[in-house]
């Protein structure tokens, strides 16, 4: 495998575990929501969408 195939490699995992996280987050959060729930979870689970949102709508801006 090249240097570039590596690295590659390297971004694709990051990427998958963000999103894995992100998505776990989320579903802690529509459990916590249906549930009425409140556990420790929500205040790990919570600020991820946010951050989340604050990228799309710097991205966003980026692109006007």
């Amino acid at each position: 495998m090249t240097a570039q195939g590596r690295g590659a490699t390297i971004i694709h995992s990051l990427h998958t575990l963000i999103y894995g996280v992100r998505a776990a987050s989320t579903l802690i959060l529509l459990y916590i929501g249906t549930t009425g729930r409140h556990a420790v979870w929500l205040w790990g689970a919570a600020p991820l969408p946010a951050i989340k949102v604050a990228v799309l709508v710097g991205n966003a801006s980026n692109a006007l």
